[in-house]
């Protein structure tokens, strides 16, 4: 398995990141202290295991967030799966592949790591210092690897350590080390691993079978869920069985039974109310057959006022609305001056709502649940968009007194920098010490070849004590006389070679003068006297020459290592260590150079990155203010087109409404009395309207203002037409 992709939805710090698309064989995170590395860790061995049990270590979104996110990951085949992994009991495993949700994630996801557990995957492939700190193995080799950075005064002791560890490990007829007791365990486990060698086949062949059974109960259960369905439907039918049997009775006489045109829907009920009516009918028939016979006998009888009979129903409609008149002139003057104070408090709540607000205003102001929710949507918008404001100034501050800080670090690790830079880089100085390592060892060669010249030298001198030479005369050596024939000749070539006539007699000059000293060397060591035959003397006299050789050729070395190290004086091992205390210094000088290079470069990006931040905050804020200020906009024109002041607020509004509301019933008030006073004043009228046709027509005065006079004149009325009746009957 290989993951390509991260995102994590809400982990940590971490708020909708992504991470990759992962292309190198080999990926380093790298970052300072909590820019997330252990977080994102946490999160990969989260989404492809599971959350850990404690609380504490679920790294919970503190950015906002689904708590999980995904993993994308590639097979061997180079197949991809898309692993999610979301906390809560809506959440769990869930993996896509090309063809949609896969059905069973849990064993698709063991595939996928090759059953590795959590532990093993945590101890050996994504382990962190913690489990570092915890390994058994690093504490027991912590002291051995603290020794061996020491350098060399520990050495001794070292390898005895190391012979001590050696022999507890492994003796060549030993039976009780680590080794052979490993090997007799390894034979152990491998004599164990052959008898269970075939279980492996078996767990592939058993694995593939609870995939296959898995599949079949995933089947299963889509089968079960089927016929449940189809055993609700037939369970549905059955219970409505006998219910279709009698409708379709109901159905089948219905088509038996004759159609009526206009067929009134509840024909019995209204055949009773006729049939009731008829009776009623007939009885106010004998009723009035009855009256009619008595009022013929009446008739022939003369009565005082006798007109009166002919007005009788409408007397009868006066007496019946005298005792309403009394009780209307009496709540008249009551309701009015109630009127008058319902009609002055609502004008006082009028003036409370505004100068131009009238009845009609009040009326058709809108205080619709509409409007309602768009004053809370308003409100919402205006409160959304000024905490967002509020956050992005709160950002806005804290990215400032954060750059503040980097600007301060900055200066700090200005000031730091060392006024002069350092004189020799790293690859110099590495050459310096390379230098100086070769210019110790070839000092170390011209002593021991000096040491051992000397040596010689004391040896040849031993043996020469009490005997006289020959001749006192030296002998060149051969070495100057073949250098200066070399010499001579590669100068007459060097010359001809140039070409020009000085050139070659200067060459030919000098070549010759050289071939000529070397001759007159050969021959004064040839002209020289032979000393006595010493075969002892001899062979130390050649062993001292080539001593002494071999030191000036290891001297000419060592100068030429001493003069690419700027040394003043000889090259004495005194020289080399103050050379090499000349270079820790300079290696001082540069480590303490590149640390705070290193941190200048290290605040630098941290500055700009911190500007960068500051920006992107400034442009929050920016944004965040265009949209409060596009929300105020919305809720200005909002109160133009309700004709409400501009400086009302949400709040505002909504205790205005209620304002309103509350005028509205005191005008409903205002309108009932209102009603009344007016009912009032219509039925009196109307009883005049009564009441002055009949006064008229039978000599009774009646002034139109004077209800009291009104009412004398109805008692009038019904008096005689009382008496009429009365001696009528």
């Amino acid at each position: 398995m290989r993951i390509e992709e991260l995102y994590l939805d809400g982990f940590g710090h971490f708020y909708q990141r992504n991470i990759g698309p992962v292309a190198g064989l080999v990926t380093v995170f790298y970052g300072p202290n909590e820019a997330g590395k252990s977080t994102t860790l946490a999160f990969i061995r989260a989404v492809l295991f599971g959350f850990p049990p404690r609380f504490n270590s679920h790294y919970p979104p503190m950015s906002g967030g689904r708590h999980g996110g995904r993993i994308t990951v590639s097979d061997s085949a180079g197949e991809v799966y898309g692993v999610e992994r979301y906390a809560g009991a809506r959440g769990g495993l869930a993996i896509t592949t090309a063809n949609g949700p896969a059905p069973n994630a849990e064993a698709l996801l063991q595939r996928l790591t090759g059953n590795a557990t959590p532990d093993l995957f945590r101890n050996v492939f994504a382990f962190s210092l913690d489990e570092l700190q915890a390994a058994a193995s690093l504490n027991d080799s912590s002291g051995v690897i603290y020794s061996a950075g020491q350098g060399a005064p520990g050495l001794p002791a070292l390898r005895k350590s190391l012979g001590d560890q050696k022999s507890q490990i492994y003796l060549s007829r030993g039976n009780n080390q680590k080794v052979p007791t490993l090997l007799k365990d390894l034979q152990s486990v491998d004599a164990q691993l052959r008898t269970i060698e075939g279980n492996s086949g078996r767990y592939g062949a058993l694995a593939a079978r609870k995939s296959e059974i898995d599949s079949e109960l995933l089947d299963a259960d889509s089968e079960l869920g089927r016929l449940g369905i189809q055993r609700a439907e037939i369970q549905n039918l059955l219970n409505g069985w006998d219910d279709w049997v009698a409708l379709s009775d109901c159905e089948t006489q219905m088509k038996d039974m004759p159609r009526y045109i206009n067929f009134p829907d509840n024909p019995i009920p209204r055949l009773e109310s006729i049939e009731e009516r008829i009776r009623q009918s007939r009885e106010l028939c004998e009723e009035a057959a009855a009256q009619l016979r008595q009022a013929e006998e009446a008739a022939s009888i003369e009565i005082p006022d006798e007109n009166l009979l002919y007005d009788k129903d409408l007397i009868e409609v006066i007496r019946r609305a005298r005792g309403s008149l009394d009780d209307s002139v009496k709540d008249l003057p009551e309701r009015k001056a109630e009127l008058n104070a319902l009609e002055s408090a609502f004008q006082d709540r009028l003036r409370d709502l505004g100068q131009d607000w009238d009845e009609s205003r009040l009326q058709t102001f809108d205080t619709s649940i509409a409007f309602r929710q768009e004053v809370e949507t308003g409100k919402a918008a205006l409160a959304q968009r000024q905490d967002a404001m509020r956050r992005a100034e709160q950002r806005l501050e804290q990215e400032q007194r954060s750059l503040t800080g980097c600007q301060t670090a900055a200066r700090e690790a200005q000031e730091r920098l060392p006024a002069n830079p350092p004189q020799l880089d790293a690859a110099g100085l590495s050459r310096q010490r390379t230098t100086l390592r070769a210019a110790r060892q070839r000092l170390d060669e011209y002593e021991r070849a000096r040491q051992n010249h000397e040596n010689l030298r004391g040896q040849l001198n031993s043996l020469s004590v009490g005997q006289e030479p020959a001749t006192p005369q030296p002998r060149a050596p051969l070495w100057l006389i073949v250098l200066l024939s070399v010499a001579g000749i590669l100068l007459i070539f060097a010359g001809a070679f140039v070409g020009a006539i000085i050139a070659l007699a200067l060459g030919i000059i000098g070549g010759a003068a050289l071939i000529g000293v070397a001759a007159w060397l050969l021959f004064r060591n040839r002209a020289a006297p032979v000393v006595a035959p010493n075969p002892l003397a001899a062979s130390l006299a050649r062993q001292s020459a080539d001593a002494e050789s071999s030191a000036q050729s290891a001297y000419q070395l060592l100068a030429e290592a001493a003069l690419s190290l700027s040394m003043d004086g000889d090259p004495t091992a005194a020289a080399l260590g103050d050379v090499e205390e000349r270079l820790d210094a300079a290696q001082a000088e540069l480590s303490a150079w590149d640390g705070a290079n290193g941190q200048i470069q290290e605040t630098q990006r941290r500055l700009e990155s911190q500007q960068r931040e500051v920006e992107s905050a400034a442009q929050q804020l920016e944004t965040a203010a265009n949209s409060a200020t596009a929300a105020q906009q919305e809720w200005q024109s909002r109160l133009e087109r309700q004709g409400l002041p501009a400086g009302f607020t949400p709040d505002t509004v909504v205790e205005f409404m209620g304002q309103v509301e509350t005028g509205r019933a005191r005008l409903e008030q205002v309108n009932d009395n209102r009603r009344r006073v007016s009912a009032i004043e219509y039925d009196i009228q109307q009883f005049r309207e009564q009441v002055e046709p009949l006064a008229a027509r039978h000599g009774l005065s009646l002034d139109s203002g004077d209800q009291r006079q009104l009412a004398l004149v109805a008692d009038e009325l019904i008096r005689r037409l009382e008496e009429t009746q009365t001696a009528f009957s």
